[in-house]
């Protein structure tokens, strides 16, 4: 069974849907390729781990803009009229 060719960063580029130079930015954050002198050569399971990490950067980006909401604490003014109606009641 013959090796695997390996990719160049355009073949890879274009594998993941993005320029060379976005691929260039995303390798940065996730160095996952083995260099062959001065070039970075991918291969198929390299671009795999490239796009999963991109899609678990994806589901951080959309939980941090969606915060869940939770209620909201009572101000001051109400936690004392609270405090203040529970005080005075007669037994």
């Amino acid at each position: 069974m013959p090796a695997e060719r390996g990719m160049t960063m355009q073949e890879a580029a274009d594998v993941l849907r993005m320029s060379r130079r976005a691929l260039q930015d995303v390798i940065k954050r996730h160095p996952y390729y083995y260099p062959v002198g001065r070039r970075k050569v991918f291969t198929s399971e390299d671009v795999e781990r490239i796009r999963a990490a991109l899609r678990l950067e994806g589901e951080r980006e959309r939980a941090l803009a969606f915060p869940l909401k939770s209620a909201p604490s009572p101000s001051e003014r109400a936690v004392f009229e609270r405090l203040k109606k529970l005080t005075s009641k007669r037994r």
